[in-house]
């Protein structure tokens, strides 16, 4: 079973601490949590309070209480929903958490599903799952039968996904070219 503390190590990689960047939907932003859409989070109170000192980017680096509540945001918001306690495959676990993050977990789960149901061969190693972004049984069972059967094939499966996404969001608004950076999310295994 995967485990939320490595989902969450390599996820400071691509989330990076702090950034407030005004064409970005997500708005002020620390660790892939948005302010816009969860201003009761309760680590803005700490971050707000961290602006008004010189040492901003230590406090954001060094503050325990801010580390706690980032770390039980995520794993309840976040792990919890895509269920990654029941991810056979740490691998799978760390990108379905990190897209997660990135795109939401309805959007997530739904590259999920989309991946699984192109890896079925013609639904003769298994049943067509429904693509809805829920992360429910059927979702997991299928994935264990889907893991067992190419999980390299899988992970490469979301990162294309993922990466098709960001480029239908470019074409359709250039102010998102801002982001080219998405793009490092992407792996690919050989």
């Amino acid at each position: 079973m995967a485990d939320f503390r490595k989902s969450y190590g390599k996820l400071k990689v691509y989330e990076g601490l702090y950034s407030d960047i005004a064409k970005d939907n997500g708005g002020e932003t620390y660790m892939g949590i948005s302010r816009k859409f969860h201003p009761e989070w309760q680590g803005w109170a700490i971050i707000d309070s961290a602006k008004k000192n010189n040492r901003f980017y230590d406090i954001l680096t060094n503050d325990t209480k801010l580390k706690e509540l980032t770390m039980n945001f995520l794993c309840g918001n976040v792990w919890t929903v895509i269920k990654g306690d029941l991810i056979d495959d740490q691998l799978t676990a760390d990108e379905i958490f990190e897209m997660s993050v990135n795109l939401g977990n309805k959007t997530a789960v739904k590259i999920l599903q989309r991946a699984i149901n192109l890896l079925n061969r013609n639904q003769r190693l298994y049943y067509d799952i429904a693509v809805d972004g829920i992360t429910g049984n059927e979702t997991i069972k299928t994935l264990k039968i889907c893991l067992y059967n190419n999980p390299k094939l899988l992970f490469n499966l979301l990162n294309f996904y993922q990466a098709m996404l960001y480029i239908n969001l470019m074409e359709k608004n250039r102010d998102n070219e801002i982001f080219i950076g998405w793009f490092n999310r992407i792996e690919i295994l050989k």
